[in-house]
């Protein structure tokens, strides 16, 4: 397949995707990964790609894009060259092209949970300061706390929160739960259990937003542009790092995302078993939470304390100073 042939790459690519019983979303991931390949073949002249120019190409990924972005690119463009293959068109490039290792550790870290205390502490204060108040400042601090203790509770990817609509609120066999639009689906067909504590919270912040019309964003913005529409994914991480930031949590490795991390690794640390916890953060391979597990037991590994305790005593002042 020439690359520099416009007409035959977009053919290919239309019908590769056409053919293949992909979800919209995957859809769109493949035809990114595939006009990035595209884009990288022509700046360095590849008009027919092989195995050498696959490989050189997965080398420029893991030197410009985070491993993750650089492991589903060249994943899916491999995938496009096995479906070539089948189809008796093209040589598979890709079958000699091993796949990118995820590295075990994450590039967020957790909160411990003094740090989670310290940070909902200080969001149910100035939820409480604004308790008696009307207006965006005191719904402003009733969301944010809600938000944050909905997001460790239940799990949730910031991108699943700026999705989530206020009746997606719900009760199954008489118990709360919370339908939730998980990454890689189509639609909202996962649901996860939420505290009796934590369903009151929510129905009194959206009952403070009544009347709410059908379809209405579970969070809204309060800012004067703005005002009562979707939080986004960027508004979101802006919120929660904020907040963070303002109860004395300042690193680059805690994010939003980090409530996540830190929902998983309590509950395994708490005794939850990997089965519950797969389940519990919707894991599609168990690889996933294993790797939560993984870290757990490396935070918690004694062998430097050992090691040390064997050296004994260390006296920097014993230490001969050189000239």
């Amino acid at each position: 397949m020439n690359f520099s042939c416009v007409d035959e790459r977009d053919l290919m690519f239309s019908r590769f995707l056409s053919e293949s019983d992909f979800s919209p979303r995957t859809r769109l991931t493949f035809l990114a990964s595939l006009k990035a390949f595209t884009a990288w073949c022509l700046d360095h002249d590849v008009a027919i790609p092989d195995a050498v120019a696959l490989n050189r190409w997965k080398s420029y990924l893991l030197g410009h894009h985070q491993t993750s972005t650089a492991r589903t690119y060249l994943s899916a463009v491999k995938v496009f060259f096995k479906w070539l293959s089948r189809q008796g068109l093209e040589k598979d490039i890709g079958a000699s092209v091993k796949n990118i290792r995820m590295e075990n550790s994450f590039r967020r870290d957790c909160l411990c949970e003094n740090s989670l205390r310290q940070l909902l502490a200080l969001l149910e204060y100035r939820m409480n300061a604004h308790s008696r108040k009307t207006g965006c400042a005191a719904m402003k601090a009733q969301r944010d706390y809600v938000m944050v203790l909905l997001m460790v509770s239940c799990v949730l990817r910031v991108s699943e929160v700026s999705r989530l609509d206020a009746e997606d609120l719900d009760r199954l066999a008489g118990k709360p739960v919370i339908w939730v639009h998980g990454k890689g689906r189509d639609g909202k067909v996962d649901y996860i259990s939420v505290t009796p504590k934590l369903e009151k919270l929510l129905h009194r912040y959206l009952e403070s937003r009544q009347p709410l019309p059908p379809n209405s964003p579970m969070f809204v913005s309060y800012g004067w542009r703005s005002l009562g529409k979707r939080l986004s994914s960027k508004s979101i991480s802006r919120i929660v790092k904020g907040a963070m930031l303002a109860a004395g949590l300042d690193s680059p490795r805690l994010t939003a995302h980090s409530l996540r991390h830190t929902a998983v690794t309590l509950a395994l640390k708490h005794g939850a078993t990997l089965q519950q916890v797969q389940q519990f953060a919707r894991h599609r391979l168990m690889e996933t939470t294993l790797r939560y597990a993984h870290n757990l037991e490396l935070v918690s590994n004694p062998c430097s304390q050992l090691v040390m305790k064997s050296i004994g005593r260390i006296d920097g002042s014993r230490i001969p100073r050189f000239k």
